[in-house]
């Protein structure tokens, strides 16, 4: 989402405003960029997207188990065997959607080449069954090949628009003059 509006200063405090806490607005959209930069910076290497939260989450494993030490295989084990709370997967969800809205904003030309390494190439039969075997895919999902950051957009456009028409009308309107909607757009898509 990030990327996509590129945070805006007309959408930046829409996007505050629905994913913060009333009366946490001020500050958010510089708070998440900041977070990137971090993991950015932490990962300057990163290929994709899973590359940098692969990163974080085996540094947050170790502060979490207190082992400097912890390897690859036994975070790997310990990613299987250990179950997370709900409460901490739903707050760690939400730090990841905010890092990445923070970097897509803050970094739109590595969003993009981040995006075409981990998204614009086929993957083979063998690598989808592993990825399924995984349980990195869902057995039951159909695979999306050679998906553009441009197409990503328009889907994810959408599916902002349907969330907000729903659940707060009230920023409709300046969420779509950030898109450059003309009124007959606006109005069909009500």
């Amino acid at each position: 989402m990030g990327w996509c509006w590129g945070m805006r200063i007309g959408t930046r405090s829409i996007f505050a405003k629905l994913l913060c806490t009333s009366g946490t607005e001020v500050g958010f959209v510089e708070l998440i960029q900041e977070l990137a930069g971090k993991r950015l910076a932490d990962v300057p290497q990163a290929k994709t997207f899973i590359d940098l939260a692969m990163a974080y989450e085996l540094d947050r494993a170790r502060h979490n188990w207190r082992e400097p030490r912890i390897n690859g295989l036994q975070a790997d084990i310990l990613g299987r065997s250990f179950k997370v709370p709900a409460k901490l997967a739903w707050d760690n969800v939400g730090i990841a959607l905010h890092t990445g809205i923070g970097f897509g904003s803050r970094y739109p030309e590595q969003t993009e080449r981040l995006w075409k390494n981990e998204h614009e190439y086929s993957l083979s039969d063998e690598q989808w069954h592993a990825a399924k075997t995984r349980g990195v895919i869902r057995a039951d999902e159909v695979m999306e090949k050679d998906m553009t950051l441009a197409e990503k957009q328009v889907e994810l456009v959408a599916r902002v628009e349907a969330f907000v028409s729903n659940y707060h009308p009230e920023f409709l309107s300046a969420l779509r003059a950030s898109l450059g909607r003309s009124p007959i757009d606006n109005e069909t898509l009500d």
